[in-house]
């Protein structure tokens, strides 16, 4: 059995003055809030705290301009840049429900309106008669029309002073295809998620080089006869494409959370955590580069299984921290949270020589916890933010390998 260190927690629980409890901020946003449906957009509009404004992007050749709905979320540095693309409904009030909650979870959320200056009097989605007239012009818009507009989005988050200059996409349905497609005209793009998107043609995932995370109605042939071709392709190219397919939901679940006798609610609920925690771990939106995962285990069994993953692949665990045992020894109420550190000093002392203040955060953390709902969490520190955060130099390839090896240590934890 492995021992128990209260290292220094016992000081510091000594210095509570009151219970202590997670607060909201600590814990990722996702897994508390989810973007509302259809019918609670304009309400949920109306309610945020965050700053919003309309933009015009310059769209060259002819310089046209194309409006946009952008959404700041509340933090005292800088943000990556995720551009929302529509469904093939357009820029709506759900929408932009999607780029505020984007903004709640710490990006800078874009919305480019891809009808603007197509509509009656040279207006955008608004100005159109009927939602089928808007279905058609989406669908008459060409690729190259979509990659002007998306590059003219890029261009103005990347160049805005509170971006941290990284960029993802993330589309639904029509948006959800356009992201896809976007992943292979962009060499520099850092994520993109799929909503129930069709899938490129083979012949042109070759080009791809942002990680794809594609979530999916199980209700939804049309779309998913395209994935499983797809997803084979990836593989075999050897790029990264996480796809999950949601039992008995249908198409426009996330929007729709109301339909399919509860199954397209049960899926928004999994599909919007997985969107942000691809989001945060590509572009480090996260609370200080934090990566966080779900487990369906309790927090003391995601770390027993963490646990002997990590002994199956010779790591060594220093310490193991049960910050709510040792809570309740001092007459204290927090829950569940359980500490985890480990590493080999055969991959940590080159990193702590090339950037002496490395050894700050190694040996490597793991933290379970439960939040407000019960659900438990496991997190731990991307390697890529340590990397950024000591100016650690000449070690990319090192780095990268650490972190690919710590992902498939907790998935095979988690799974």
């Amino acid at each position: 059995m492995l021992k128990k260190s209260a290292l220094v927690l016992l000081p510091i629980a000594a210095l509570m003055s009151e219970p202590f409890t997670v607060s909201r901020a600590s814990e990722p946003s996702a897994a508390l809030v989810i973007p509302p449906g259809e019918s609670g957009a304009k309400a949920a509009l109306e309610r945020s705290p965050r700053h919003h404004e309309w933009v015009d992007l310059a769209v060259p050749p002819g310089g046209a301009k194309v409006s946009a709905f952008v959404a700041y979320p509340e933090r005292k540095d800088k943000a990556p840049v995720v551009i929302v693309i529509q469904e093939v409904y357009g820029l709506t009030d759900w929408i932009r429900t999607v780029a505020d909650q984007l903004a709640a979870d710490g990006f800078i959320a874009i919305a480019p309106d891809f009808l603007s200056g197509r509509g009656p009097g040279g207006g955008g989605t608004d100005k159109f008669a009927s939602r089928d007239d808007v279905v058609k012009a989406v669908r008459g818009l060409g690729a190259a029309d979509v990659t002007a507009v998306l590059d003219a989005a890029g261009r103005y988050g990347k160049s805005l002073p509170a971006s941290n200059g990284k960029l993802a996409t993330l589309g639904f349905c029509w948006g959800g295809a356009q992201s896809f497609d976007y992943a292979t005209r962009r060499a520099d793009l850092a994520a993109a998620v799929v909503f129930y998107g069709t899938s490129p043609d083979n012949n042109a995932l070759a080009a791809v080089r942002a990680p794809v995370l594609g979530l999916y109605g199980g209700d939804d042939a049309r779309v998913n006869a395209t994935v499983g071709p797809a997803a084979a392709k990836m593989k075999e190219l050897g790029k990264s494409f996480d796809e999950h397919t949601y039992p008995g939901a249908g198409h426009g679940f996330l929007r729709a959370q109301d339909g399919r006798d509860g199954a397209n609610l049960v899926a928004a609920k999994k599909a919007w955590p997985a969107a942000i925690d691809h989001l945060r771990k590509h572009l480090g939106a996260g609370p200080e580069g934090l990566v966080s995962k779900p487990s369906r285990y309790s927090v003391p069994d995601t770390i027993d299984r963490l646990v002997a993953v990590l002994k199956s692949k010779g790591m060594t665990v220093f310490a193991r921290i049960d910050h709510a045992e040792e809570a309740r020894k001092v007459g204290l109420d927090m829950r569940p949270a359980q500490l985890l550190i480990f590493g080999n000093p055969k991959g940590g002392t080159p990193l702590m020589a090339a950037a002496p203040t490395a050894a700050i955060d190694l040996p490597l953390k793991a933290l379970a916890w439960e939040d407000a709902e019960r659900k438990a969490w496991l997190g731990y520190n991307s390697p890529a933010w340590l990397k950024e955060r000591h100016g650690i130099r000449g070690m990319d390839d090192a780095i990268a390998g650490l972190e690919k090896a710590l992902d498939a240590m907790v998935a095979k934890a988690l799974e």
